[in-house]
């Protein structure tokens, strides 16, 4: 939920970050960050992209982030 304060949020942020999205690891959902989790999920979870940080999303971005570093 937007205002969310929470280390999950701050860990996908990370991610989002080191993926290549424009976002600051805070632990504060804010609207740069959902906007930036509708824009994964737009690319890589069509089915539902809703800006809701969830497992799907969450296990997608893990996939991806160790096939880049592998």
């Amino acid at each position: 939920m937007l205002g969310e304060t929470n280390p999950a949020i701050k860990e996908f942020q990370d991610m989002l970050s080191r993926y290549g999205y424009a976002v600051t690891p805070t632990g504060y959902l804010d609207g740069n960050t959902r906007d930036a989790i509708a824009a994964f999920q737009r690319h890589f979870r069509q089915e539902k992209a809703d800006g809701v940080l969830d497992i799907s999303t969450v296990e997608t971005m893990r996939t991806l982030l160790a096939q880049r570093f592998a």
